[in-house]
């Protein structure tokens, strides 16, 4: 289960209780399961949360914007005209820098990323929901393995390993009579033209032999023969 779903299956739950283990070690609790889930950022303000792990990038321009922003906040949490004062110029700030970063030059810390992760963009969709290290550790195996079935199959559980994908049996292909291709059969085949249909054959009475009729509508008496 810890494969697919990072999640810790009751058997090693009940090893830890073996071991007296009072809670599940800290590497197997994603965060998204936790109060700090409320922490959990977009990929582009990854770099803000409390546990990203060790940045790849970074700038003193990029620096001093965040510390002079940080100050912003801290002096307009001061009162209410503080704030109100903090929120007109910070909205009218973003009008204006809209249209100035409308051109982006891909020096930035978050184009630099986003570029950088391009290549595992599936995982940098799931890093924002837990620790960077049990994400890609489940995403490589989600990869290998394949989910279990949901649909429970009839009579006893088996006991034997599951088999390998290239020994299942393949479902048979069909192939058109006339043509011989796939995907349709004999009677819709478009180079079926007007043949005509085979006649079909009168029924023949397996008592007396004769046609027009079957074994159990028969009238005809079957004739005995006697040696002597």
């Amino acid at each position: 289960m810890f494969e697919h779903f990072v999640m810790v299956c009751s058997h090693a739950l009940k090893v830890m209780i073996q071991l007296g283990q009072e809670e599940v070690p800290p590497r197997h609790v994603l965060k998204r399961w936790t109060r700090d889930a409320r922490d959990i950022l977009p990929p582009e303000f990854l770099r803000y949360q409390t546990d990203p792990g060790p940045l790849k990038y970074s700038s003193r321009q990029h620096n001093n914007l965040h510390l002079l922003c940080l100050e912003n906040v801290r002096l307009g949490d001061s009162n209410v005209d503080a704030y109100g004062l903090a929120m007109e110029q910070l909205t009218n700030l973003k009008t204006l820098l809209e249209q100035v970063a409308a051109v982006r030059d891909g020096m930035g810390l978050s184009d630099r990323e986003m570029v950088d992760d391009s290549a595992g963009s599936a995982t940098a969709h799931k890093q924002h929901f837990g620790p960077r290290k049990h994400v890609q550790a489940a995403s490589e195996c989600s990869d290998s393995f394949g989910a279990p079935s949901k649909k429970r199959p009839a009579g006893r559980p088996t006991t034997s390993r599951d088999k390998a994908p290239y020994k299942q049996p393949a479902k048979r292909s069909r192939f058109c009579l006339i043509c011989r291709g796939q995907g349709h059969k004999s009677t819709t085949c478009p180079h079926r033209g007007d043949l005509p249909k085979a006649p079909r054959k009168s029924p023949r009475c397996s008592r007396c032999s004769l046609t027009g009729h079957r074994r159990n509508t028969c009238t005809n008496t079957p004739k005995a023969y006697f040696y002597g």
